[in-house]
């Protein structure tokens, strides 16, 4: 599997521009690596090995790391959103953030209003994932309706995250395949190399090694905390009592209107394109059939006309000797 391909075109396109001169520790494990010099990898930029074999392995690593970067403040501003919008501190944990949403979701219920969070993720395209508060009828106070929005918002948000993060691991876990097999020709490809640029590429495969360990740390912390908040909002906003019905009904209800409405409109269009039937049993059209002719004043049939004569035929010629 390659690396490079799998990850977003913003960030390849970013990496040939000018992203390659980043001098930022874009990890906070810089302290992992404090205890020698530090390498090129260590530092959080990327490595250029000279070598083409390496390349894949090292770009492919460098945009994880700009990826895994931004992956924590994922749920910690979804969060941060949900607490604004019910009026809490920033400092309110998941757990304050799902009792004052449940108690939200309580006092919308004994007006009248049930409401249910149903999730749609996507194992192939995590930025696919969508969330949806299904209501029992439509809101009508305008700050219901945009505490929904932002339940829905969030929810989204969190669903998105966990699967960029199951897909960033697996990311992880072909780049630590591709690593190892780097480490086993390590020395065969730089078999020519001065020593010191041997010493310089192991190094840095090392400390590759140990980076790969703690965005894999990290992959999972980011996946265990928007599961935890998406899991709090979808506990506290559901009030319903059976009569929302289920989402995977609902789907199925839908599935099979649109395939009714698909099937009515081919047979539509069949029978405007069908050529009009012949009579039975195969009859051709009735022939015309002909005009009686007209009679005279005393009945009788006027006789037909005469025959028009024929030219009469020439002369014979003089006969000529």
């Amino acid at each position: 599997m390659s690396v490079i391909r799998n990850t977003k075109p913003h960030l390849r396109n970013a990496l040939v521009a000018s992203v390659l001169a980043c001098s930022l520790c874009v990890l906070p494990s810089c302290a992992v690596f404090a205890a020698r010099k530090q390498s090129t990898v260590a530092q959080g930029k990327y490595y250029d090995a000279g070598n083409a074999h390496d390349a894949e392995f090292f770009i492919g690593l460098y945009l994880l790391q700009v990826e895994m970067e931004q992956a924590p403040h994922v749920p910690e501003f979804e969060r941060l959103n949900l607490g604004h919008a019910l009026g809490l501190t920033p400092q309110a944990t998941t757990d304050e953030v799902g009792q004052r949403l449940h108690e939200e979701a309580l006092k919308q219920s004994r007006a009248g209003l049930r409401m249910r969070l149903d999730q749609s993720p996507s194992s192939t395209k995590p930025d696919a994932a969508s969330a949806a508060v299904r209501t029992s009828e439509r809101p009508k106070e305008s700050a219901t309706v945009a505490l929904l929005n932002q339940v829905e918002t969030s929810a989204t948000g969190l669903l998105r995250s966990i699967g960029q993060m199951q897909e960033a691991d697996t990311a992880l876990d072909s780049l630590e395949l591709a690593g190892g097999g780097l480490d086993a020709s390590v020395d065969k490809d730089f078999a020519s190399a001065p020593a010191a640029k041997l010493n310089e590429v192991k190094k840095n495969l090392d400390d590759a090694h140990t980076l790969i360990a703690l965005m894999k740390t990290r992959a999972a912390q980011v996946r265990t905390d928007s599961s935890e908040l998406l899991s709090a909002v979808a506990k506290a906003v559901n009030t319903d009592d059976g009569s929302l019905g289920s989402a995977a009904s609902d789907a199925a209800a839908a599935e099979a209107a649109r395939n009714a409405e698909s099937a009515a409109n081919a047979k539509k269009a069949a029978a405007k394109a069908r050529p009009r039937a012949k009579p039975a049993g195969g009859a051709s059209a009735p022939a015309v059939r002909p005009k009686p002719a007209s009679r005279s004043d005393d009945g009788e049939a006027p006789a037909s006309k005469p025959a028009k004569p024929s030219k009469p035929a020439p002369p014979p010629r003089d006969f000529e000797p």
